[in-house]
């Protein structure tokens, strides 16, 4: 059970979908064919062929996404967990993210400093992106998804410190 949304929250219609899979170094990709509700969710089935990999885990290494494209309201790559049987995906502009380290200037930790980003939900992926304007202490990174992130501010060792 798929749905796809627009920026405003409203459920997209005419979404085409691709499952891509990876198995070691392998990997396949595979258009997908879809049945709307009365409701405007999207039905998919998992391919028969990787049916028992997806629903029971991952089984033998595999991993899979789910490819979802809609004309001119964009489209979106998402993973999926394994058995994953509801989905919910918005496909908005991309977000600009505006950091600014207050006091940066003039600190004398101008080469030393930095910052990071990830997701709220995800505490694995960081993100080390965007340039660092070290006249201003803005830091700005384009291209995310909209949604809440963490930031962390740190300060690198000092050339020759351990």
């Amino acid at each position: 059970r798929v749905r796809v949304l627009d920026e405003r929250g409203s459920e997209l219609q005419g979404a085409d979908f691709t499952l891509r899979g990876k198995q070691g170094g392998g990997s396949f990709s595979r258009g997908m064919q879809s049945m709307v509700t009365a409701s405007g969710v999207y039905l998919l089935a998992i391919p028969s062929r990787y049916s028992k990999q997806y629903h029971e885990g991952g089984e033998g290494g595999y991993s899979f996404q789910l490819e979802i494209s809609a004309g001119e309201a964009g489209s979106k790559t998402v993973d999926l967990a394994p058995g994953q049987l509801e989905l919910t995906v918005s496909l908005t502009e991309p977000a600009e993210l505006e950091l600014a380290i207050g006091g940066f200037v003039g600190s004398g930790y101008e080469k030393r400093l930095d910052i990071s980003i990830r997701r709220s939900e995800d505490s694995s992926s960081w993100n080390y992106g965007g340039e660092l304007d070290r006249s201003s202490g803005i830091k700005r990174i384009s291209g995310l998804e909209p949604g809440e992130y963490l930031a962390v501010l740190r300060l690198a060792d000092a050339p020759g410190e351990s």
